[in-house]
Formats: structure tokens, C-alpha cells, sequence
């Protein structure tokens, strides 16, 4: 569930250890019950393995993640729950939303005009959300999002992002 070596991009090391803490404590902490596989309702836990596999999104979260750490005071920077709870608030802000904008193409890391449209949908958004606010931002009309589905929401210890 928690291997000892992860190959990533080091920009992202920061948004992987805040993951693995708030899965250790998910699973080790919050849970009522050991020793069931029952879902878990975490959208981070959830969505997290599918946002980092997208580089363009990953560097969104990264951008207003260091927009927020600049307006963080230290001694709020040294407390490890806010920092897991401001890693939270800005993962659903910015990645969880973009991986269910519905004007996003798909991700094709290899097809540069591709990745050029998903940019330019990616930094309309971030313009949105900085003037707007997130949530007044996820509302707006003229933001389409792919419907609900439960699975957005659910991490499932028995999925393949947790069996390998």
C-alpha cells in the first residue's frame, strides 16, 4: 500500500508525502474498523494516483499550491494537520476539479497540440479561480464538469492503485 520507493517527477515529492500521510492516516487512524476493506470516502485518496499520472495538472496544483505557501505564516508551515488539511483544500481546488473538467481533452502526454488545447483550458480555469474564488469558480455555469459518479469520491483499498 505504502512502497518504499516511488518514481516521480521531485516538483511533485512535497504533494506525495502529504498522500502517503493522509493515507496512513486514513488507514491507520480514522477508520473504525481494521479490518475490512469497506470504501473510503476521500477524494484525495482517491483521485491523487490518477492527477499525478497528468503532468499539466500536477503543475497547476503545484502553481497554486505555491501561491498559498507565500501567504502561509511559518509557524502555520510547521504544523503537519493544517499543512495535510491546506494540501486537501488546494488538491480539491485545482486537480480534483480539472480531472472532471468536461472541456479538457483527454491526457496524451505525446501529442503536443493536445497538450497545448489542455494548457490553455487549464490556465482559462486557474484565471477563473483566482478571481473568482474556487468553489464560485466549480459553479459558474460556464464551467461543464462530467456528471457524478461515485467512484470519484470512494478510495477502494482493493483497487489497483493499492494491489501491486
Amino acid at each position: 500500500m505504502l512502497p518504499d520507493t516511488l518514481v516521480s517527477s521531485v516538483h511533485y515529492a512535497e504533494f506525495t508525502a502529504y498522500y502517503r500521510q493522509i493515507l496512513a492516516d486514513t488507514l491507520l487512524r480514522d477508520r473504525l474498523n481494521m479490518y475490512t476493506a469497506d470504501l473510503i470516502h476521500s477524494p484525495v485518496l482517491a483521485q491523487f494516483p490518477k492527477a499525478i499520472m497528468q503532468s499539466d495538472i500536477m503543475d497547476a496544483l503545484r502553481s497554486v499550491w505555491g501561491e498559498k505557501m507565500k501567504t502561509l505564516k511559518k509557524a502555520n508551515k510547521r504544523d503537519s494537520e493544517q499543512m495535510k488539511a491546506l494540501f486537501t483544500q488546494v488538491f480539491m481546488e485545482t486537480a480534483y476539479a480539472l480531472l472532471f473538467f468536461s472541456s479538457l481533452p483527454e491526457y496524451k502526454w505525446w501529442d503536443m497540440s493536445i497538450m497545448d488545447a489542455r494548457w490553455k483550458e487549464i490556465s482559462k480555469f486557474l484565471k477563473k479561480n483566482q478571481q473568482k474564488g474556487g468553489l464560485a469558480s466549480l459553479l459558474s455555469s460556464d464551467s461543464l464538469h462530467e456528471p457524478f459518479n461515485i467512484a470519484e469520491v470512494s478510495f477502494d483499498l482493493l483497487s489497483t492503485n493499492c494491489t501491486t
